[in-house]
């Protein structure tokens, strides 16, 4: 499938993983042996756990702002030929369901006129929205447009 999907490989330990374990881990045991010192005595308990929240709460953010970039934008979607591609793997019922999103149908309508169950229907949708790379019925209809205004689709 010439899509590539953002989701998280399973099974897969990497260095930085094995570093965010070891702080986080190191973290907890200097919160451990600071606790005993020195924070109960001077702090109540909700006020100490605030602070802990706060302080992991600080180092997630900086972690991930060091990690993030920036993810592009899948160029498959931006020329004819990557749309080609889109409706070439999507299957004639995700066709027809896609259809009945761009319409403005509910998932009970699409159901009701496909006669087919509504766990039926929205297994169908979540499939559409991974092959279509979005993750609502707005970006949908967007993609639709965008197939009906380069005549791939109808």
């Amino acid at each position: 499938m010439p899509f590539k999907h953002n989701h998280f490989k399973v099974g897969i330990i990497n260095i930085s993983m094995i570093k965010i374990a070891l702080l986080t881990s190191l973290a907890i045991i200097s919160a451990q042996f600071l606790g005993t010192l020195v924070v109960y005595n001077f702090f109540r308990f909700d006020i100490y756990l605030s602070l802990v929240a706060a302080a992991f709460l600080l180092t997630g953010y900086l972690l991930a702002s060091k990690k993030a970039a920036p993810v592009p934008e899948t160029a498959a979607i931006e020329n004819n030929t990557g749309l080609k591609d889109l409706t070439s793997c999507l299957t004639n019922r995700e066709i027809s369901i896609f259809r009945l999103i761009a319409q403005g149908k509910t998932n009970k309508e699409i159901a009701a006129d496909l006669s087919v169950e509504l766990s039926t229907v929205k297994t169908h949708i979540n499939n559409l929205y991974s092959k279509l790379d979005c993750t609502n019925r707005k970006e949908a209809r967007q993609k639709w447009v965008e197939l009906v205004s380069h005549n791939l689709i109808s």
